[in-house]
């Protein structure tokens, strides 16, 4: 299956999110179902669609989060 930006809504598929995150796809959905990434659309077929604007925000905080824990392990 080839991960992609939905081309009728604007919205990235689970592939493409966990791209963007640098997980996988499975952690895209775990993370789904726990709230922390919300679900624009799910599909007739049960596709999850996601917000590429939510999905870039979630990725610099987890960014942020990796380099505060650089910092502090640093400062050791």
């Amino acid at each position: 299956m080839t991960a992609v930006v939905n081309v009728a809504t604007g919205l990235l598929e689970t592939g493409l999110a966990a791209r963007w995150l640098g997980v996988s796809p499975f952690r895209v959905r775990q993370l789904a179902d726990a709230g922390t990434l919300p679900v624009a659309v799910i599909t007739a077929g049960g596709q999850r669609l996601f917000d590429p604007a939510v999905v870039e925000q979630l990725r610099l905080e987890r960014e942020r989060t990796r380099q505060a824990r650089k910092q502090k392990a640093g400062a050791r």
